[in-house]
């Protein structure tokens, strides 16, 4: 790779410490979603997986670099103004029988982007200064593959339920741009 192929330190830095934002507000999401939901299984869920996505803001917010010249603690914000508007709109789906809208949000909308996002900062992160980051993004990775597969498998246990008009138009009305 040439020099300008890796991400800056100041852009590792953003990207970073938006992914850690994300974690902390899905972590929290799917915590009120747990307390909420009727489905006992989808409810060890969304603890499960919160509880994951707690510690992954945790562990990657010890990766932000320390110098205050990059501002390590200012780049902890949302990636895009999507992303604060999505949070807010799915923290309003509480309704019981809102399971299958919870779960495609989280198999569909959600997850999607977070593999995106952390296999771009594992692919264009510097091999050597980056090495300790790259290795928790791929404990992180696992995570997001096992609780999404576990997710996935609910929602399709519930493929045969009709879906709810409404919950087919918040899911579909997500934008993370």
């Amino acid at each position: 790779m040439q020099d300008d192929d890796w991400f800056s330190l100041r852009e590792l830095t953003q990207r970073l410490g938006a992914l850690v934002w994300v974690e902390g507000q899905i972590a929290e999401l799917l915590a009120a979603w747990s307390r909420i939901e009727t489905s006992t299984a989808v409810a060890l869920a969304f603890r499960t997986a919160g509880g994951h996505h707690q510690w992954h803001a945790e562990i990657l917010a010890g990766c932000l670099p320390t110098s205050p010249l990059l501002e390590p603690d200012a780049a902890v914000r949302p990636p895009t103004p999507g992303w604060q508007k999505t949070i807010d709109t799915l923290m309003r789906v509480t309704e019981p029988e809102a399971t299958a809208a919870r779960l495609r949000s989280m198999v569909k909308v959600l997850d999607p982007w977070l593999a995106r996002e952390i296999g771009v900062l594992i692919e264009l992160a510097r091999p050597v200064s980056d090495a300790a980051m790259s290795r928790w993004m791929r404990f992180v990775l696992i995570d997001h593959a096992d609780d999404g597969e576990t997710l996935a498998t609910l929602l399709a246990a519930r493929s045969s339920e009709p879906t709810r008009f409404e919950d087919h138009a918040v899911v579909n009305a997500l934008d993370l741009t």
